[in-house]
């Protein structure tokens, strides 16, 4: 996913008039959004792991959490296969 984003960003820049310019916003947004979701599971994932690493006692956060971002996650996904593409 970052791979992704940091390549339409980097093309991005090509697309900067009009129309394509609020279109380049809103689908560079929905990346962004999916991206911090996957970032926070990936958080939740490892998290627990490190802190023992370090000889931290760990209280995991409510299984809601998870399944919170997973949702929020999809959510950003459809949102990506629904906005315009820019470069068309």
């Amino acid at each position: 996913m970052k791979k992704l984003r940091y390549t339409v960003e980097f093309f991005a820049l090509a697309f900067d008039e009009g129309k394509e310019r609020k279109a380049r916003i809103r689908y560079i947004a929905a990346l962004e959004d999916l991206q911090d979701h996957l970032g926070a599971l990936n958080d939740l994932a490892v998290m627990p792991q490190v802190l023992a690493d370090h000889g931290l006692k760990v209280e995991m956060p409510e299984s809601g959490a998870r399944e919170s971002q997973i949702a929020l996650a999809a959510q950003a996904i459809t949102k990506i296969g629904e906005a315009k593409r820019f470069w068309e």
